[in-house]
């Protein structure tokens, strides 16, 4: 049975992705997690769906993200502040992930606009919140742990469908469309000026 899906998404910048896995390094994660880990080249922030992959599928939200550009949306960031591992109740996988700092309005704006675009042709979405998931499979829960926070600035948005099998699946990209930068002012020099904040020392 053919299990494809396709999905709106944005994923890091290869130096934000940097960021993100020395983060991870710096804890002593990746050695814990070992195969458990969901591999960094799939790490993303999803935006709409995943749905089953079709045609149809594929026109439905290319169209959506068409209307995003159309609006316009505007690129925003997103500011990765803390990893977490939440308890879940039995029987449900446990996901840790890398967690924001608030929830930026750009952010809801772009969802609820994917979110109308693709009704009524797909099932409504049930909505994305702003996070990257580092393991769908941790062997338990991690309770907060502060990091060196890291601004990612959502500049693209992605229509990708998911390929391969077992361990060796990624996704490809089918379209991308790429989000406004507004112009410099004071505001978002504040924005995206680096916060020094207090961290908890890495683990041995």
């Amino acid at each position: 049975m053919d299990t494809s899906r396709m999905m709106v998404m944005c994923q890091p910048s290869d130096p934000v992705l940097s960021r993100m896995s020395n983060a991870i390094d710096q804890r002593g994660l990746r050695e814990f997690l070992g195969a458990r880990m969901f591999p960094e080249c799939n790490w993303h922030q999803t935006l709409c769906g995943p749905y089953p992959a079709c045609l149809a599928t594929e026109r439905t939200l290319a169209r959506a993200c068409d209307a995003a550009l159309a609006m316009p949306m505007r690129a925003f960031r997103l500011r990765l502040n803390r990893i977490r591992g939440e308890h879940r109740p039995a029987g449900e996988r446990t996901h840790w992930s890398f967690l924001c700092q608030g929830r930026p309005s750009e952010f809801d704006d772009l969802l609820r606009c994917l979110q109308t675009e693709v009704q009524p042709d797909l099932p409504p979405d049930a909505g994305h919140t702003p996070h990257v998931t580092i393991s769908y499979r941790a062997p338990a829960p991690l309770d907060t742990l502060r990091i060196q926070p890291i601004d990612w600035l959502i500049q693209q948005i992605l229509l990708v469908v998911r390929q391969g099998t077992g361990n060796g699946w990624r996704y490809e990209v089918l379209q991308s469309w790429e989000l406004p930068v507004m112009p410099a002012n004071e505001r978002q020099l504040e924005l995206f000026a680096p916060v020094r904040t207090a961290v908890d020392p890495p683990s041995p």
